[in-house]
């Protein structure tokens, strides 16, 4: 997939990625229900998930991408619109309706996408040279060669096409402005001659930003009156009830903090006394400002002005309360803040309207009261100061968000600007605690994630301790017939309230966690919402076990991260004449191979030949009403239709093929080239027409691209084993490393298993399930492997984990452990379908790679590869390299 890569983080990259991945499948298998089951099960969890279709509209491919607050998420709905053209509808130009969740927010995504400078606006330009970006009013007198020359979307909130509202009358009544855009329609497709009527005919890919706004019954039937083509949601915090969301992916805060997206961890200090807090917060922020300038001298990065977010209170009668006008005027009078610098942005009154950050004037202290405007956006918020002691979850979520962004999203050098702060004026830091974390957990973080996403300035304790006691009760959720289990909907709706809103489910992550514990009763209750009796059991014997532990939970010492320790693990390196880098794919795809040197021919294990009915023809809008085709068939069709394509020429097979087949290392004829010879040989030699070739252009075009990858994987295989045929080329300098530090930890989900593993480096787990043999080898690391200082579990393709290349792609080994004697050792598992001895390809290249790294460190590394539950290996690896 193309995608204009400018500044995009790896995780987006990722979703995008995956997206992509997952539309295709859809194509081809024609089922999005099992193209998800299929792609949650590669998920970092390796557990699929249920699949909630719409109803009526089961093959319409509906998911969500979950990103927490502060992720980007406009940004990859922008990128999102390529994956869907290229990977789904096989088209240069779509109809996409982009719904919000209020005006302020449609005003804020329209000028990113019209406003030069804006990077939504480049995005689009870099993607697809130009776009029509559309309101309602512009929408209602469009005209098809609009339509039908670029990329067109239509901004609005799903309010716009409610019937009772008075955007609602204008859609859906008729509109003579265009009547063109139903020509040789059916009676039936013309509906009303209406805007929507229009939208229904296009089959439009439709966006819905933050989809948990939009949940309720009357927006799931506005959305099948779209009549879409596909589905995206990206929220923060997905539909569990009304129309469960599909979370294709989920991205946690330790992704967004590792990747520098956001200021974390969030500082805490507390103080009873207003003036007291208020004078910490305030010489809190005058030292922010040295830091900002110090950083401005080191890279040039200017962070102007430095602000704090203050939230006021209510005006109320029973007590004198600290309202925005009586906080401006204590800032003017006790703290001498110039006037000017000071805005209050409230629903009564607004003095940010207008301003921009980056301008002259632009206020250092904004007083707010439960929420600032929707849609406004401040990076240069590091403070967030409240006099409200008691306030709720929801108030705070509508400030902590604002003040988690990390400016121009890059780590700063001064690491006192890499955190946020929150002063709170309380006596009660345990209350004061809960609502920061219920407030980080409504802005999208992990309820698990949110308790060490806050720390006091005092770190002599574990961070733990800010919630002791702890309450809540987290359990991962079981699986049945290798699909997650899911509490049932209705059983759970039968709860009383009470119980009910104690229930936290997170597919994404696979746990279930009950809030502020529960009777044992309760919990019966609870595990009883599960359908299969032998999994309701598991449930309440895991409630339980949780529950025991809770009660007497184990001793724990700051983990070495917390303790500010910073570890260097060296990548390995290689020489080439008088350069030396890190050993990536680069002087593999930079040697001499070809795709003309790729085999071409699909085998019919590859691309069969099967007893599909040929339904695809040159019809009018008006005949394809009358003819029994499936709905993918219709789509492609209807949109060719549009296009007034008239039927497939083999160059336009190719050119389709060329277009949407990804293949960055070959000039383009010679790629075009090795398409013709694989169309020639389908035809010649297996007996295809070019109908059924066409008609199949999905199927063939997933199956050319894993060719394509088989192909690139065998050449760089090919390179790589030339490469050691001289060892000395490769060295292990410190010039290239990963560092393991606090904050520099991605994962997609946190361990939950209830057995307590010691010596980690991280105070928590990422991406290990509670059962299963690599966690029966990370239990043995950490409990019983000999001369263990700290140890690692290391996740896949995040930034900050440790790697090395081998020809096919990045090897991440399982675990990294720091050995008392100083070396440290990369440990990768492998069961018994996956052993080196068994000839695995795979396993063999990422054992010799290992061995190489740890061969060309002069002992300072080592690296063992464990088979089938051999833990001893782990204590003979740590004798060898000085652990007796």
């Amino acid at each position: 997939m193309v995608l204009n890569n400018k500044l995009l983080k790896n995780y987006q990259e990722n979703l995008l990625d995956v997206y992509s991945s997952y539309l295709s499948r859809c194509r081809e298998l024609k089922d999005p229900a099992a193209a998800f089951i299929e792609s949650t099960k590669k998920s970092a969890l390796g557990i699929a998930q249920p699949y909630y279709p719409l109803p009526e509209l089961d093959h319409v491919p509906y998911v969500c991408l979950r990103v927490p607050t502060g992720g980007g998420k406009t940004r990859i709905a922008g990128q999102s619109i390529k994956c869907v053209n290229e990977a789904f509808l096989a088209t240069e130009h779509s109809l996409v309706l982009w719904l919000v969740p209020s005006d302020p927010i449609r005003e804020q995504t329209l000028y990113a996408l019209k406003t030069q400078g804006e990077l939504l606006y480049q995005d689009m330009r870099d993607l697809f040279g130009a776009v029509n970006v559309l309101d309602i009013n512009e929408a209602l007198y469009m005209q098809p060669a609009t339509l039908n020359t670029g990329n067109t979307i239509i901004v609005a909130t799903m309010q716009s096409f409610k019937r009772d509202t008075a955007d609602g009358l204008r859609v859906y009544r008729q509109n003579g402005a265009l009547m063109s855009h139903f020509e040789d329609v059916s009676a039936e497709q013309k509906g009303d001659h209406s805007l929507v009527d229009v939208i229904r005919l296009r089959r439009p890919y439709v966006i819905v930003d933050e989809a948990h706004n939009q949940g309720t019954q009357l927006a799931v039937d506005t959305l099948k009156r779209f009549n879409p083509s596909c589905i995206l949601e990206l929220t923060a915090t997905p539909d569990r009830a009304c129309q469960p969301s599909n979370v294709l992916r989920s991205v946690s805060a330790a992704t967004l903090q590792a990747e520098d997206m956001l200021k974390l961890p969030l500082e805490l200090a507390i103080h009873p006394e207003w003036r007291v807090s208020l004078t910490e917060a305030i010489a809190r922020l005058r030292q922010l400002e040295k830091d900002a300038e110090q950083e401005k001298q080191l890279t040039g990065e200017m962070i102007q002005p430095v602000v704090m977010l203050i939230q006021a209170e209510r005006i109320a009668k029973e007590k004198e309360t600290f309202t925005p006008e009586k906080v401006k005027q204590h800032l003017i009078d006790n703290f001498n803040i110039q006037p000017e610098t000071i805005a209050i942005a409230t629903g009564a009154v607004d003095e940010l309207s207008g301003k921009k950050l980056g301008d002259p004037d632009y206020p250092q202290f904004i007083i707010t009261v439960d929420k600032l405007r929707e849609g406004w956006d401040c990076p240069n918020a590091y403070i967030l100061f409240s006099f409200r002691n008691t306030t709720s979850a929801t108030a705070v979520e509508q400030v902590l968000g604002r003040v988690l962004r990390m400016p121009h999203v890059t780590r700063k050098q001064c690491e006192a600007l890499n955190r946020s702060y929150a002063y709170v004026v309380s006596n009660e830091l345990a209350s004061t605690v809960q609502n920061l974390k219920d407030g980080l957990v409504q802005s999208g973080f992990e309820r698990l994630e949110a308790k060490d996403l806050i720390v006091t300035p005092d770190n002599d304790k574990p961070q733990q301790d800010l919630f002791a006691p702890t309450t809540d009760l987290t359990i991962p959720l079981p699986e049945y017939d290798d699909v997650m289990s899911l509490p049932d909907e209705e059983a759970v709706a039968s709860l009383p309230k009470a119980i009910r809103e104690k229930i936290e489910i997170s597919p994404e992550t696979g746990t279930l966690t009950v809030k502020n514990g529960a009777t044992n009763k309760q919990l019966q209750q609870i595990s009883e919402t599960f359908k299969q009796p032998e999994v309701a059991k598991a449930v309440k014997e895991k409630l339980d076990t949780a529950l025991a532990i809770q009660a007497a939970p184990p001793a724990r010492e700051l983990t070495p991260a917390e303790k500010g320790v910073s570890f260097n693990i060296p990548l390995l390196g290689y020489k080439q004449r008088s350069f030396f880098d890190v050993f990536d794919e680069t002087p593999l795809l930079d040697a001499e191979w070809e795709i003309s040197d790729f085999d071409y021919k699909l085998k019919d294990s590859e691309f069969s030949p099967d007893v599909e009915a040929m339904r695809r023809a040159s019809l009018s809008i008006s005949q394809l009403e009358k003819v029994e085709c499936d709905v993918y068939d219709r789509l492609d069709s209807q949109l060719a239709l549009f296009g007034k394509e008239q039927g497939w020429h083999v160059t336009d097979l190719i050119y389709w093929l060329d277009r949407n087949l990804y293949f960055p290392y070959s000039e383009r004829d010679i790629k075009v080239a090795w398409l013709n010879a694989a169309l020639s040989y389908l035809m010649d030699d297996k007996g295809f027409s070019l109908d059924e070739l066409a008609y199949r252009k999905f199927r063939l075009r997933g199956a050319l691209q894993r060719k394509m990858a088989a192909g690139l994987v065998e050449a760089k295989q090919r390179v790589f084993d030339d490469l050691f045929s001289d060892e000395n080329k490769f060295e292990v300098r410190d010039e290239h490393s990963i560092t393991f530090e606090q904050g520099r930890y991605g994962y997609d989900s946190i361990y939950t298993g209830l057995i307590h593993l010691k010596k980690h480096f991280f105070p928590v787990i990422g991406n290990l399930k509670s059962t299963g043999e690599e966690f029966e080898c990370a239990e043995f690391i950490a409990h019983q492997m000999e001369g263990v200082e700290w140890w690692v579990r290391n996740v896949e393709k995040k930034p900050t984990s440790f790697w090395l290349q081998t020809a096919s792609d990045k090897f991440y080994p399982d675990f990294v452990v720091k050995l008392t004697s100083g070396v440290v050792l990369a440990i990768e598992y492998k069961g018994q379908h996956l052993s080196a001895e068994k000839g695995n390809r795979d396993s063999i290249e990422k054992q010799r790679i290992g061995e190489l790294w740890a061969k060309r460190s002069n002992g300072t590394c080592g690296f063992v590869w464990v088979e089938n539950r051999n833990w001893q290996a782990l204590n003979e690896a740590a004798k060898k390299f000085g652990c007796s």
